[in-house]
């Protein structure tokens, strides 16, 4: 609902609202320690799920302003009294829920090597394939300007229950398979005590953008 006055540009809810999520996640780790060496492994497979609302509520009405805070004199108090002005209303028919699902796919090896008493040197790699998102019941599209054939503007556009058509996924999005991310980083005890150390590094780091 909105309003617009005392400082309340906007007053809204979502209730009620389903919004649910389930991540399926395999990863195991090992590590073994070889002289001045210590190893790292491990990986990564997600199944996960989000089935969610995207409107929230379903109805949406604007209450007119006096400009001085309804009968009550506030607006918040005022909302509580019955046969307030609505100026406006809308409604959606039904709640569309949206089957978001993705599958995440990492893996790393890392060394940490004491390359002296004072300097530790620290050497990694991850892969990682973040695939695109797509919708449990292909209710998504896509617009591909390669398709377009110069006439109808909707010859671009693509279904996910099309994506064969235009060669693509069901998230109708290719996946980026070059996802490696190096590590370094030094580590230099400047008087041997523990005491005071410089340390630097630098790699490249990845993550997922949010779901659909």
């Amino acid at each position: 609902m909105g309003w617009g006055g005392q400082g309340y540009p906007t007053l809204w809810h979502q209730a009620p609202w389903e919004n649910h999520e389930d991540l399926f996640i395999w990863k195991d780790d090992l590590s073994k320690v070889w002289k001045d060496h210590s190893f790292k492994v491990g990986g990564l497979v997600s199944h996960n799920i989000k089935n969610e609302q995207p409107n929230g509520a379903s109805g949406l009405y604007t209450v007119q302003e006096d400009g001085g805070g309804g009968p009550t004199g506030n607006y918040i108090a005022s909302l509580l009294l019955k046969d307030l002005p609505i100026t406006e209303y809308s409604e959606i028919d039904h709640q569309e829920k949206t089957l978001g699902r993705w599958h995440d796919f990492e893996f790393y090896g890392n060394d940490t090597w004491k390359v002296s008493p004072r300097v530790t040197l620290t050497l990694g790699l991850r892969w990682s394939r973040y695939s695109p998102s797509y919708s449990d019941n292909d209710r998504i599209s896509n617009y591909v300007p390669s398709l377009f054939d110069g006439k109808d503007p909707l010859s671009g556009l693509v279904r996910a229950d099309q994506a064969d058509r235009a060669g693509l996924p069901r998230s109708l999005v290719n996946p980026y398979n070059a996802g490696w991310q190096p590590r370094f980083g030094v580590a230099w005890d400047i008087f041997g005590d523990g005491k005071t150390a410089v340390r630097a590094g630098f790699g490249r780091y990845m993550g997922r953008a949010n779901g659909i």
